[in-house]
C-alpha cells in the first residue's frame, strides 16, 4: 500500500481523489488563463510597437517637410534681401524726388497728377516690379534732377 492511502480513511479516499482532481482542473484553467493573458500581452504589445513606428514616420515625413518649408522660406528671404540691395538707395531717390515734386507743384483739390508725378510714381512702380521679378532695377529708376 502507498503511503497516501494508509494516512487517509477508508471512508474519505474517494473525497481526496475528487479535491486532487478538482486542484489539478484549478491549476490547469489557471495555467491556461495565464498563457492566454501573456499571449494577449504579446498582441497588444506589437500593436503599439506598430503605433509607435506609424507615429515616428509621420514625424519624419512632417520633419521633411517642414525642411522643404524652411529652405523655400531662406530662399524668399535671399530674394528679398536681394531686391533690396539691388533697390537700394533707388527707393530714397524715388522719395526724394516725388516729394520734390509735391513740393514745386502741388495737387488742387480735384485736379489730376501732373506728367512729372505720373512719371515718378511711374518709376516708383516699374522699379518694384523689376526688383519682384529679379531683373534690373536700373533702368527702371529713373536718375534725379
Amino acid at each position: 500500500m502507498s503511503m497516501l492511502t494508509l494516512i487517509i480513511p477508508p471512508q474519505y479516499r474517494l473525497l481526496a481523489g475528487a479535491a486532487a482532481v478538482a486542484v489539478a482542473m484549478a491549476v490547469s484553467a489557471y495555467s491556461g488563463w495565464y498563457a492566454q493573458g501573456l499571449a494577449k500581452d504579446a498582441v497588444i504589445s506589437g500593436m503599439k510597437a506598430a503605433a509607435a513606428d506609424t507615429r515616428a514616420a509621420q514625424a519624419v515625413a512632417a520633419l521633411a517637410d517642414m525642411a522643404i518649408s524652411t529652405r523655400r522660406i531662406n530662399d524668399a528671404a535671399t530674394r528679398l534681401i536681394s531686391a533690396q540691395d539691388a533697390l537700394g538707395g533707388k527707393i530714397e531717390n524715388i522719395k526724394t524726388n516725388f516729394g520734390r515734386a509735391t513740393k514745386l507743384v502741388p495737387l488742387v483739390a480735384g485736379c489730376r497728377p501732373d506728367d512729372e508725378r505720373v512719371r515718378l510714381l511711374s518709376a516708383a512702380v516699374d522699379a518694384a516690379n523689376a526688383a519682384r521679378a529679379g531683373q534690373p532695377v536700373e533702368s527702371a529708376v529713373p536718375s534725379s534732377r
